[in-house]
């Protein structure tokens, strides 16, 4: 088999390679741009369940407060109904419907 020919069947196996190897770092590339575009979208849903999570918080934080307060006006509406001294139930819902309001 002459040289020239050996060198063609060699050029032409190389460029079938190199087409295939190029085939395959196009797919891969394709991969890469999925991937990223997955790991953008947990991204964003994990800043979303952090925004989440400080909104329960701060909600916590409110209730916590409103159940403290509803302790207080509690103590006040014992303390007037059996303190030393006796006020009518009356006055101490309307002490208490003042405080809530």
């Amino acid at each position: 088999m002459p040289i020239c020919l050996k060198l063609r069947l060699k050029i032409i196996a190389n460029l079938k390679v190199s087409s295939e190897l190029s085939a395959i770092s196009y797919q891969l590339s394709a991969i890469s741009y999925q991937l990223s575009a997955i790991s953008y979208q947990l991204s964003a849903i994990s800043y979303q369940l952090s925004a989440i999570s400080y909104q329960l918080s701060a909600i916590s934080y409110q209730l916590s407060a409103i159940s403290y307060q509803l302790l207080a006006y509690g103590s006040q509406a014992s303390s007037l109904c059996h303190g030393t001294v006796r006020a009518a139930p009356q006055v101490a819902q309307s002490v208490l419907l003042n405080k809530i309001s």
